[in-house]
């Protein structure tokens, strides 16, 4: 347990990350959420609001990169803080076009 402690990218500090981000992040378990439409194929994306605060996952669900810009608009028109993910690029701030790599995923707090 101590080595595990130690070491960053241990499966036990994974585990408590997640831990964390789950609890500042109540709006994906008690919020109102919607799907939003990526214009993508097999791209899913989800908002979830509570309280004023919108939280955005993303999801590619093939074997190869995908682009697609979320409508910042219907977001808040705020930009997007990156909050969990791997294999996903950092949103364009001018127009939320967004690289999600195979299989990848990402959480975002949209900031106004």
């Amino acid at each position: 347990m101590d080595d595990q402690s130690r070491d960053p990218a241990s499966l036990l500090n994974r585990i408590e990350r997640l831990i964390r981000l789950r609890k500042v992040t109540p709006e994906f378990g008690r919020g109102d959420w919607r799907m939003i439409d990526t214009g993508v194929d097999a791209v899913l994306a989800i908002a979830a609001t509570l309280a004023g605060r919108t939280t955005v996952a993303i999801h590619n669900l093939t074997g190869e990169e995908r682009r697609t810009n979320l409508p910042m608009d219907d977001l808040g028109g705020g930009s997007l803080v990156f909050l969990l993910g791997e294999g996903t690029d950092a949103p364009d701030e001018a127009n939320g076009s967004i690289a999600v790599g195979p299989f990848a995923y990402g959480w975002f707090r949209v900031a106004n």
